[in-house]
Parts: C-alpha cells; structure tokens; sequence
C-alpha cells in the first residue's frame, strides 16, 4: 500500500502567547511555532523583520516564506503552515470569545498552505475564510490544504464539516477527505471534487514538509536551520518529525467467537457486537489495561499538556473511563477487535452520554462506530461511522451516517467526520475520536443543525481473523417509501422478485464492496433503478460477515410516469442490523433512501423499520439442479423480520418472526409459513427452480413470495415477501437453515 505524510513535518497544539510585542499590542494575533530558513514579516509600511521561532505576528502583516518554511498557531487555536515560495497576508483577525466577536481572512497570493481551523471556525464559521485571485475557500472546525500557482488554486479537503470553494462563476461543497478542486482562474467555475491522487498528494506534502533539508528550489540553500517549539505530541512523530498515514442490544446476533482450537466462527443469537473468547485465544483483557494505565515508563495522558482542543477533549473523555495510557504508535496487523465505551457532545455540554461500540478489522485497516440511541424515541433510529487505520494509530477518512428517528418532528440526517482520532496504549487498549458534523433535515435538506461529539472506549474483546478474500453476495430487499407530508397516502412500496436485484462483489482484504439494487412498486407508481451501493473507503467499509455498510447513491434511480429522480444529498445507506442473524449463511440489515417522487414533486423517505435486505453467498444453479433431479427434500426453519401498515395505519414492525419451510425439491413443492405474533403467513403453493423459488400467500388479495438458496449445498435460504390481508399490508425478509 502506497504511504503519504498528511499531517507536515511537526505536529503541535494547544500554545500559550507571551506578551512580548512589536508593534501595536492590540494587532497581536499569533506566534511562530516553527519555522525553517529565512521567513520573513512584511509589515504595513513595506518593513521586512526576520521570524524565529516564539517570534510574534500581527493584523495585516505578510508572510514571505521564500526558500524557508512556517507554522503559525493564532490565538484561537488556528494552525497554519506555509510552504516554499509562498506569500499570505494576514488580512483580518479578531477573537474576543467574552463577546462572541470572532473573524479570520486570509490572503494566499502564491505558493502552498495548509490551514487547521481553530476555536474561530466554531464561534463564526462564516468569518472564516482563505481569499485568493481565483476564488474564496470557506471552512467550518475543518482542516484543508492547497495550492496557487498563477491564477491556478488546487485545494484539498483533509477532514472535518467540509469546506467549499467559490468564485463568481459558481461554487463547489467538500465533505469527503481526500476530495479536491481545481479553478484555473477567477471567471471559471471550480471543478467537481475528486479524490486526488497519490502523486498530486505527494507533490504537495513534499511543498509543506522538510524532507528537501538543506535544498531550495532548484538546489538552492535553506537559511538557517529547522526551529520547532518543545511540545510536540508524545508518541506521534517520526525521527524526521513526520507522521504517516496510509493512503488508501437488544438481542445480539451473529458474533464473532472462538472455536477450542482458537479459530474464528459465527456464533447464533448473542449480542452482534460482542465478542465470545476463550482464555487459549487471547490474553485477559482487564488486566492488559491495568498494565497499561500504570506504566510509569511512558508518558500519560494526563502529562500531556500540548493536546489539541479536540485532541484534548479526547483524552479527558479517556481520563473519566478510567485510562490514562499514552498514545499509540502503531498498530496490530491482524485480528478482530471490539471496543466499548461512550460519546458525549462537546457543542451543548450536555450530561447524556450515548453507549457507542468500536469494532476494528486489523488485517484490512478498517474500524467501525455504533451509536446506542436513549432519545426515548418510539420510533428506531440508527447512528455509524466508518474509517481507516493508520499505521501510526490515527483514525482517519470516517464517514458518520444514519438518522435520528424522532416520534415528533423532523427527522435528521446524520453526516459528519472526525476532527481527530487515535488508538491508545502500548498495545491499542483504547480507541478515542473527536468528531463533527450536521443533522441535516432529510425533507428540507437546507435545514442543518450541528454537532460536536467526542467518543472513546476501551478494549472488551478480541479474536484471530478469517476473513479474507473475495466474493459476491445477491438477495432481496424491502423498502416502504413514505410522502414525508403525508406519510399514510401515497406509499411506494419496493421489493425485488430477482436476487440479482441486490448484489454486490466484497474485496474483504481492502474491506470495501460495491454493486447495484433495482425492484418495482407493488403500487405500480414507481420503480428503483442502478441504485448504487457502496464503492470506495469513503463509501462502503467491511468489517466482517455480519459487520458491514455502504452509502447508497445514483442519478434518475426512482422511475415512473412522470419521469425519473435522483435521490438526494443525504440520508442513502445501507447497514447490518444489530439484531439476531435470521440464518447461518445470510446476513440482513436495514437501508434508507431519500428522494423527490417524480409525479408529485412530493419528498420522499424510505426508512426503518420499513427497509429490510437480506443477502448472502447463493448456491451454484448446478448445485441446485442437483437436488431438483435427485429429488431431494429438507425442512427450513430460522427467523424472519416485517412491518406491517395501511391506509390509516403507520409503520408497526412484526414482532417474533419465524421461518417453517419445507421444500420438496424433486415436486416441486413448497409448503409451511412465516410466523409472527400478528399474523401467520401460510404459502399457498410454491415454485422451485435451479437459481431459486417463489410462492404465493393463503388468502391475500396480492401477495410474493421470492427466495434464493444459500451455502455450497443449499443449507440456507433467504427472500422477502409482501401480502395484503384485510386491506393490511405485511412486508419483510426471512431465512432460514436446513
């Protein structure tokens, strides 16, 4: 894998300022905090002093970097770092938190930044902004970089709330790290984001780094050797001063155990997230923190007096779930590990704290957060985030997705991403991030409301990895389509007749998948079309069998009539349920999907607990044909999930679903039903081929059953189905074991 250096060549935080002035007192907005070679200040009159390190900087000086190089932190927590070449005139400033006036402008006339916004991002977010000829970059809590060489401006995204990048000619929003625009001048639109690529992050890391010691442009010679300020980060740096990232409950469920012989299986029908493990497979766990939280030998969080504000935040969230381990500075290459801890905000200082789950995939770098929701809601509602693993121990690239399902009100969209992340301990006993983002109201999508969170845990679980390789898993789906103004009219109600309707291929080995969904109205209105699920880091992350989730997106997805629609910026995922696994050789979860309905022009919502899939990998076709010649029969039984709703009916969720099938391969026959404490649903007859089956449901008005054989032998199976009873609709998945 292909390493890049994202954070420069020193790593700081927190600072004091010392009254030590130059010029006006009042004008005082920051200090140096590194610099290399010859950098100099020019001031309002055309006056040129020397910065060293500890050197003050003013309102309206100019920073001329020339063959050297700077980091200034400002007196709200701002950091910025100038490349070579580079000039940028400290426009405005003002921070006077007692009054709630805040305000930053900068003026980048040549050369390469790199900007981490401070306290003033979160106090005036519109105050804060990066002026050039050819277009205006604002920020909110974010960190970015760039750029400008003549009227050309490069500007990337390295995480947090997202930035945008206008001119006069139009405006572009990046929210996912990684992502980058280009303007090649004030009178053309910025270019569509991006991820950029490996060379063009290369080049621009080298721009703000000091790997080129002791050469300037074209082999010429710093002035004056590399200054930093005493307080670097304990367990963070590198020899050089670099950092490197790689580029790249209720009930349970199915969980992650041990076998005697210390090998990984799935164990039915305890906590999803929890991990059963025998004493031969790992150490104990407990007195592994002890160990670490006591070790005089290293330096403790609570010695660690040069954190960052959100760094901070992290490790005081730390301090009150008992650890005080330094930082890591790297991490395992292998195993599943689960964490468990809590997330607070940090924006409203509020005293609830949320129970949040952290499961970390070690071979492939990916980690995964769950959110416990105690909103009381009647309703359910689903928070997660996914990112990647450092060697270093940074978390880095989540995507937070999800929503906040209210039994009144609105209902949010959850987005956002870390500000900063880290494992902890001299062997990763603990996981800690701060996070950002907006609730985002998925009807009004111009309705946002932010949030500041910060998480942590410490390790409860570990065990070996068996998961590897590739392999394409197909099923079924399930989706209620609500009008948000008027969620009882009007349903469009989705399901698919054909596996090869949801299907995805896995890489399990980069944790990432990607494929398509595409069903049909049961109403007739509408119909969902390459829907696309997953893709990259930034859009799907694997963790296990049954830890797994994906952005959902597309362009003209929703068809009927009246023409197509797109589904809209937010509120399209797809995730694992953290329920019991319905079978052995499937897994489910839920998906939800926001869109304007091409008739009415009406918004619409297709959310839990309406929303089921249930996939997996399925029988080959000979495999079935088999069975089919040989006159095989077996009996299916296992668990199944529904909604049930009408017309003056909201979505109730079926309670206690079970799966009774038998199959006669060789009748072909299917016969038995799917159970619910509301509603037995008995098959009226079946049909049975090599790729799967289908029925059709005692006396509903309009019923489907669809299904698919799962395992090397056809040991599972798996579908959805629909029925109208009595003018009551009946809508879910099920599965089943032979």
């Amino acid at each position: 894998m292909i390493k890049y250096k994202i954070i420069g060549w020193f790593i700081l935080s927190v600072l004091t300022f010392p009254v030590l002035c130059m010029g006006n007192q009042d004008d005082f907005i920051g200090k140096v905090v590194a610099v290399r070679g010859a950098v100099m200040a020019v001031e309002e009159d055309g006056q040129k002093r020397a910065l060293r390190l500890n050197a003050q900087v003013f309102r309206r000086d100019v920073i001329e970097t020339g063959t050297g190089r700077v980091q200034l932190m400002f007196q709200d927590n701002t950091l910025i770092t100038l490349g070579r070449n580079t000039t940028m005139a400290l426009a405005a400033y003002e921070w006077d938190p007692e009054n709630k006036k805040a305000a930053m402008e900068t003026q980048i006339r040549e050369g390469s930044f790199r900007i981490m916004g401070g306290a003033i991002t979160r106090m005036a977010p519109e105050k804060f902004k990066t002026t050039s000829v050819s277009g205006t970059i604002g920020i909110r809590g974010s960190m970015y970089a760039g750029n400008l060489r003549g009227t050309r401006l490069t500007v990337l995204f390295h995480g947090g709330k997202g930035i945008y990048v206008q001119n006069r000619a139009g405006r572009v929003n990046i929210r996912r790290p990684g992502f980058a625009t280009r303007v090649e001048r004030g009178d053309k639109a910025p270019a569509s984001p991006t991820r950029m690529s490996t060379a063009d992050l290369m080049e621009l890391d080298v721009l703000l780094s000091s790997d080129q010691a002791g050469q300037g442009e074209q082999g010429e010679q710093d002035y004056g050797d590399t200054e930093v300020a005493d307080n670097s980060q304990t367990g963070t740096q590198e020899a050089d001063g670099t950092q490197e990232t790689e580029s790249t409950s209720d009930d349970g469920g199915d969980v992650l155990a041990s076998d005697s012989d210390g090998s990984s299986q799935l164990a039915d029908d305890s906590e999803t997230f929890d991990t059963s493990l025998s004493t031969d497979t790992v150490s104990d766990t407990a007195s592994v923190v002890s160990e670490t939280t006591t070790d005089s030998g290293q330096t403790s969080l609570e010695e660690d007096a040069t954190a960052s504000v959100e760094n901070q935040d992290v490790l005081d969230h730390l301090k009150s779930l008992g650890f005080t381990g330094a930082p890591s500075t790297n991490v395992p290459t292998t195993g599943l590990w689960k964490y468990t801890g809590t997330m607070v905000s940090t924006l409203e200082k509020e005293d609830l704290q949320d129970a949040m789950t952290f499961v970390v995939n070690w071979d492939n770098r990916r980690i995964m957060v769950f959110e416990e929701f105690t909103t009381g809601s009647t309703n359910q509602g689903i928070g997660f985030g996914f990112g990647e693993v450092a060697d270093s121990g940074e978390i880095y690239n989540v995507v937070v997705l999800g929503s906040d399902a209210f039994s009144e009100g609105p209902v949010f969209a959850l987005d956002g991403t870390q500000t900063f992340g880290w494992f902890y301990g001299t062997s990763q006993e603990a996981v800690g991030l701060a996070m950002e983002g907006e609730d985002v109201n998925i009807q009004d999508q111009t309705d946002t409301s932010p949030w500041s969170d910060t998480l942590a845990g410490t390790l409860s679980g570990m065990l070996s990895n068996s998961y590897s390789g590739i392999e394409t898993w197909s099923g079924f789906f399930t989706g209620v389509g609500e009008d948000m103004s008027d969620p009882l009219t009007d349903r469009h109600v989705f399901l698919n007749y054909d596996k090869d309707g949801f299907s995805f291929t896995i890489n399990k080995d980069n944790g990432t998948f990607q494929g398509v969904m595409y069903g049909y109205d049961i109403n007739g209105s509408a119909s969902i079309s390459d829907m696309i699920i997953g893709g990259n880091t930034s859009n799907s992350a694997y963790l296990t069998d049954r830890i797994l989730a994906a952005t959902l997106s597309g362009s003209n997805v929703i068809y009927n009539s009246s023409g197509t629609a797109s589904l809209k910026a937010y509120g399209n995922y797809m995730v694992t349920a953290k329920d019991p696994q319905l079978s052995s050789y499937t897994t489910w979860g839920y998906w939800e999907a926001a869109y304007v309905d091409p008739a009415t022009a009406n918004d619409y919502h297709i959310h839990i607990p309406g929303s089921f899939w249930i996939s997996g990998v399925v029988t080959d076709p000979a495999v079935v044909q088999g069975l089919i010649d040989n006159k095989f029969s077996a009996v299916y039984q296992g668990k199944a999930q529904g909604v049930m709703f009408s017309e003056t009916m909201a979505l109730n969720k079926l309670t206690n679903g079970t799966t009774n099938l038998s199959i006669d391969f060789g009748a072909p026959k299917i016969s038995g039903s799917i159970d619910f404490d509301e509603v037995s649903l008995v098959l009226d007859y079946g049909y049975i081929s090599s790729s799967g089956f289908s029925g059709q449901i005692q006396g509903a008005t309009t019923s489907q059953l669809s299904g698919a054989f799962y395992g090397s032998n056809a040991q599972g199976i798996g579908g959805n189905f629909s029925a109208e009873i009595n003018k009551t609709n009946y809508l879910g998945i099920f599965a089943g074991d032979r």
